[in-house]
């Protein structure tokens, strides 16, 4: 397979992982109003609210996995293409050569569950 064949299918696969992440996302949302209008809250939903996190936390692991290959193949192709990869890097994210996760428009949810502290 070529690298650009696997990075099409990454690709995919990790826009699946950022849905599922958007959809644990709106779930936990709907259970913190839940939490916040039931008396003792907290406790009656803490199980709902740990299986969650959980399912979060797995979603954003496999997801991390795919978008670290992805950022290795980067380099990899510019090396090929005789380019630094730092420059290639700065024409993607920017001056610091790091993505922006908190403006990035498919890291949103991800923030928004760690309140951009960039818990994973």
């Amino acid at each position: 397979m070529k690298i650009e064949d696997a990075r099409v299918r990454y690709n995919v696969q990790i826009k699946t992982y950022y849905s599922k992440q958007k959809e644990l996302y709106a779930q936990k949302q709907k259970l913190e109003e839940k939490i916040k209008t039931t008396e003792n809250g907290a406790e009656v939903y803490k199980d709902e609210s740990a299986i969650l996190e959980l399912q979060y936390s797995a979603v954003d692991e496999k997801r991390q996995e795919y978008q670290d290959y992805m950022d290795k193949t980067d380099g990899t192709v510019a090396h090929d293409l005789g380019q630094d990869s730092k420059q290639t890097a700065v024409g993607r994210y920017g001056r610091s050569g790091k993505r922006n996760e908190q403006d990035h428009a498919c890291c949103k949810a991800h923030y928004a569950w760690g309140q951009g502290s960039g818990e994973r």
